[in-house]
């Protein structure tokens, strides 16, 4: 809407803007990655795999959302 009625204050805005606007494409690019993270948990924890199989796997999901949140947290301080 601001760039129709204002083109000039649009631009501006982004370029006011721009650092919240990549951090918030970063954050929604992480929430997707963690939902489909919990996903295939949710997979792994209904299969027909063994308890050791799923434990492994799960342990594997873990450290994978550990270290997203850990790039998550680095990105936005």
């Amino acid at each position: 809407k601001l760039q129709a009625e204002s083109p000039e204050d649009a631009q501006r805005y982004i370029a006011d803007n721009q650092e919240n606007i990549a951090k918030g494409a970063a954050a929604e690019k992480i929430k997707a990655a963690l939902n489909k993270l919990s996903e295939a948990e949710n997979k792994v924890r209904v299969s027909a795999m063994s308890g050791e199989q799923k434990k492994f796997a799960l342990d594997n999901f873990k450290k994978v959302k550990t270290n997203l949140a850990h790039q998550y947290a680095t990105f936005f301080q």
